[in-house]
């Protein structure tokens, strides 16, 4: 079975530059990949299997910010019993005034569960941790101030019973660049992983324990030279897990 909610996020669909991130629009930009994203999944929901409208992906929001862009698709036949969908967009370049930084967040309910979804792309730089923590800890807590007279309902992010951190997240890795490739190349990448940023932040801090993720078993995924496989040369930057997916696990 396939899965009946997709929820697709990217980071970067535009150049993060002056002219985008006050003048240019980038709505061709998600219409191309609204486009190529609906019928992908359309074609793998068909693949192999008896075709049934009920089981078409329908596309419930599309939410972007300057370079970010998330879509929730679910399959048609949950669409009449999603409730009290909404959504919020935080920008954080320039304190808060332009979107080259930032996340957009939805939230909504099915079957008497809240689930909600943060899509972000946190500061950069090796030497930003502390705005990438406030930056998680701000899209974990932030009261979304939904109004649905609805006297259970929690605003928060952490409240909901299910909800997902994914994008440019940006942490990286403490060590030495040589190091780092070393390790790579010897595919040592547990060892690799106590020394990401945000693995040692859930040590540290009580406030992200609540933060799970599938195991680090892939080479890191910041930076490669375009085009190629190759880890990225001309700055010499680390290499780093900087694209996550955390999420709440279920009781």
């Amino acid at each position: 079975n396939k899965p009946d909610i997709y929820i697709i996020s990217f980071q970067e669909i535009v150049e993060l530059n002056a002219s985008y991130i006050l003048f240019k629009s980038n709505s061709n930009n998600v219409e191309s990949w609204k486009s190529v994203v609906h019928k992908t999944l359309n074609d793998i929901s068909c693949y192999d299997c008896e075709y049934s409208s009920e089981n078409e992906y329908i596309i419930i929001k599309t939410l972007d910010l300057v370079g970010i862009l998330m879509f929730v698709f679910v399959k048609r036949k949950y669409f009449s019993i999603l409730k009290n969908y909404d959504h919020l967009i935080i920008k954080k370049g320039a304190s808060g005034l332009l979107g080259n930084k930032g996340s957009v967040l939805f939230r909504f309910d099915l079957f008497n569960k809240s689930f909600a979804f943060s899509s972000g792309h946190y500061a950069a730089g090796q030497n930003e941790l502390k705005n990438r923590v406030s930056e998680l800890y701000e899209n974990l807590h932030t009261n979304i101030n939904f109004d649905f007279n609805k006297t259970n309902f929690k605003g928060k992010t952490i409240d909901h019973d299910f909800y997902f951190i994914l994008g440019d997240l940006n942490f990286r890795i403490d060590m030495q660049n040589e190091q780092v490739r070393s390790h790579i190349k010897k595919n040592e990448l547990e060892r690799l992983a106590t020394y990401d940023q945000l693995n040692k932040l859930k040590l540290e801090d009580k406030s992200f324990y609540c933060l799970d993720e599938g195991p680090l078993i892939f080479p890191p995924t910041y930076k490669y030279n375009i085009g190629t496989s190759e880890y990225e040369t001309k700055k010499n930057r680390i290499p780093s897990w900087c694209d996550r997916i955390l999420f709440k696990r279920s009781e």
